[in-house]
């Protein structure tokens, strides 16, 4: 049985998923190699009885029983804790279970007794990772890249576990090295993109979002992350083009306010307005559709020379609304008390 759980899929929204601040979510890699348990007895020294329990738990791994098979290893375990194959076949299918923390504490103890294996610190650094343990998560990937210095995976969890602590250099020097590693991965041009920004630099950004999509041309996420990029560095066309591609992909009330915010950026009104009332026909209650356009309008009356006072009081009553539904909306509040007037 293969314990890898795929190299090539993400972590959504992941981290951060992890969905991490607002300039984008990262995609944190979930593989790590690890070899196939076998039924033949481990070399490791134990009670006789310990054996059997581990050659059985295997056998109910390989017959599909986890339930069984974690039972059995548990067993093992308690007879001899120095049973290493047991404990990383029962931290990982915890891994998998996404039961991180007895994941965890599984690593911890296979990683010191077999502290040459990558498979060991990667996956108890990945643990510490989906804990939000990252300071944890970051010793432990660092073993693990001292040992495997080319694996990707590694390269870039670790990266983005350095960028989860704020320490953005250290965070971008392993996703790049992880970039070198494989440069047709996406996931690692998406999370430059999300890191470039973080610190301000736009333009590196956006290459590195175009990039990404240039190999996964149709990711909701980058694409989103791309569109907004693109709003910051005021190229309000190319972000209304992405913003309706991402409608056109999939249309839902998230991606019409990105429209309709680029709009209202480029000073579009009309069609901005339209924007956020083909929201607002479908969900009369949706907050972020009340506070664009609200945001619309007052905007429209800055710019008015005449200073045309049903906009500002249109953007009132659309203020009130949307702090009915949400009274605990400080920034709207201020808005309010600001142009209510």
């Amino acid at each position: 049985m293969n314990h890898d759980m795929n190299r090539s899929s993400g972590y959504r929204n992941t981290l951060a998923s992890a969905a991490l601040a607002s300039v984008g979510a990262l995609l944190v890699s979930w593989g790590g190699g690890c070899a196939a348990p076998s039924a033949t007895a481990p070399t490791t020294p134990g009670a006789p009885v310990a054996v059997e329990d581990y050659v059985s738990g295997v056998t109910a791994l390989e017959s599909g029983n986890r339930a069984g098979a974690v039972a059995d290893l548990e067993e093992a375990l308690e007879r001899n804790p120095q049973l290493v194959m047991a404990r990383r076949i029962v931290a990982d299918i915890y891994r998998e279970d996404r039961n991180y923390e007895r994941a965890a504490a599984h690593y911890e103890i296979a990683a010191s007794l077999d502290p040459y294996s990558h498979a060991n610190h990667y996956h108890l650094g990945f643990s510490y990772q989906m804990l939000e343990r990252f300071r944890d998560a970051s010793r432990a990937y660092v073993r693990a890249v001292e040992l495997l210095p080319e694996d990707f995976a590694t390269n870039m969890n670790l990266g983005l576990a350095y960028y989860s602590l704020g320490e953005v250099d250290p965070a971008i020097f392993y996703l790049e090295r992880a970039s070198r590693i494989d440069p047709q991965n996406a996931r690692i041009w998406a999370n430059l993109g999300v890191v470039h920004e973080s610190r301000g630099n736009t333009i590196l950004a956006e290459a590195s979002y175009r990039r990404s999509l240039e190999l996964d041309p149709d990711n909701l996420v980058t694409m989103g992350n791309l569109q907004g990029n693109l709003v910051t560095q005021k190229k309000f066309t190319d972000a209304i083009a992405i913003a309706e591609q991402l409608i056109k992909l999939q249309d839902t009330a998230s991606h019409r306010i990105k429209l309709g915010e680029a709009l209202t950026a480029a000073r579009r009104w009309n069609d901005a307005a339209a924007a956020f009332d083909a929201i607002l026909t479908r969900q009369p209650r949706s907050i972020p559709a009340l506070n664009g356009k609200a945001n619309l309008r007052i905007q429209q009356f800055e710019a008015d020379l005449q200073l045309n006072n049903a906009l500002r009081l249109e953007a009132v009553k659309l203020w009130q609304d949307s702090l009915k539904i949400d009274g605990n909306q400080p920034q709207i509040k201020e808005l309010l008390n600001r142009w209510g007037k």
